[in-house]
């Protein structure tokens, strides 16, 4: 049998490109992965601003929310560090990247130019710094030529420190719609085109920044059919995919470290399979959804029909009450007239009837 490949992988990104290693199967199996390095909630709009030094003086255990994993993240966010901790050399690893926590916002910190990044931890703690944040920054909101600084920032660090050609970015972006747990599609009340847009000029300015020195990294698109999924296990969220996604996301990337002389073809084609494969997934939401509609027409005409049973039998028995009241005076009245027929004074009173008018008279 075949020996697999052990492969070293760094991931910085969101949650997403961590998760497709536990929530993914593979169509290819030609790796091991060994995941030595794992950055979450990291925006280099913060990690490339000046640390606020009363900040500074908080310590992992100083913080009252978040796992120990958690608790260190947002310490390197804290001290600008994150790179310290990646290290100097990671030749032999392959990096693993998306951009979509550089769309949140940044909590602004007292200073010339220091921000730290909205997250769970940071939202959780704030009452540690809550007295150092002067308010909340949308990324997309700052100038032009410091979110470009910043990038180029992020280029010449990962490239110190990784290959090129083993760089993978994931172009990852936020859903609009998902998969409710009853099987219909719905929609997110908060819209994504502004994150989108932000987190996809990010992703051409870091591409076109290799191109011009000639690197040309593994870039996996995302299915155009992309749905979120309110059964994933993290919770509803527009970065909580369909499981078929994560399958196509850790798929793609197995086909990423093969290196293969035609990958973008090959890449291409899982694409085009999957996008047809999460078609499916929003046919029969669809369907589900069409499914539900007529089950509750179905019961509005099942109730309307019951409601007009129901008053046609109150009806019917209202008509029956009175005809048996009906019934009973006329019986009652047949009854007094048959009583007074039989009275002496009503025999009396038909006799003077037919007795002559002369005699009557006394005549």
């Amino acid at each position: 049998m075949a020996t697999k490949n052990l492969v070293p992988i760094d991931i910085i990104s969101s949650c997403v490109c961590r998760d497709c290693f536990e929530i993914g199967s593979r169509l290819t199996k030609r790796n091991e992965y060994l995941i030595e390095l794992f950055f979450q909630g990291t925006s280099i709009f913060s990690l490339y601003t000046e640390p606020n030094s009363q900040l500074q003086k908080i310590k992992a255990e100083d913080l009252v929310f978040g796992s120990p994993w958690q608790r260190r993240l947002l310490i390197n966010e804290i001290n600008k560090n994150a790179f310290e901790r990646i290290g100097n050399e990671k030749k032999d690893s392959f990096l693993i990247l998306d951009f979509t926590d550089f769309a949140k916002d940044l909590y602004k910190l007292v200073g010339k130019n220091s921000y730290i990044l909205q997250t769970e931890p940071s939202r959780n703690n704030l009452s540690l710094f809550e007295s150092q944040v002067e308010g909340l920054v949308s990324p997309w909101t700052l100038p032009r030529e410091e979110i470009n600084r910043c990038l180029d920032l992020y280029v010449s660090d990962l490239l110190q420190r990784y290959q090129g050609n083993k760089i993978i970015l994931c172009k990852i972006f936020h859903v609009s719609d998902y998969v409710s747990n009853i099987g219909t599609i719905r929609v997110f009340k908060a819209p994504v085109d502004t994150f989108n847009r932000f987190i996809s000029y990010c992703y051409d300015y870091f591409l076109d920044a290799l191109s011009k020195r000639g690197i040309m990294p593994h870039v996996i698109e995302m299915p155009k059919n992309t749905i979120g999924d309110e059964g994933q296990k993290w919770g509803l969220y527009s970065l909580h995919f369909h499981s078929d996604f994560y399958e196509y996301l850790l798929s793609a990337i197995d086909i990423a470290l093969c290196q293969y002389e035609n990958e973008s073809e090959i890449l291409a084609c899982l694409k085009e399979d999957f996008e047809k494969r999460l078609e499916v997934v929003r046919q029969l939401a669809r369907e589900k959804k069409l499914l539900i509609e007529e089950k509750r027409r179905n019961a509005e005409i099942e109730k309307n029909l019951t409601e007009s049973n129901a008053r046609l039998r109150t009806q019917v028995e209202i008509a029956e009450r009175n005809e048996r009241l009906l019934r009973g005076q006329r019986d009652t009245l047949a009854s007094k007239i048959e009583n007074i027929k039989l009275s002496k004074s009503y025999k009396i009173g038909r006799f003077l009837t037919f007795v002559p008018r002369k005699l009557r008279r006394g005549k």
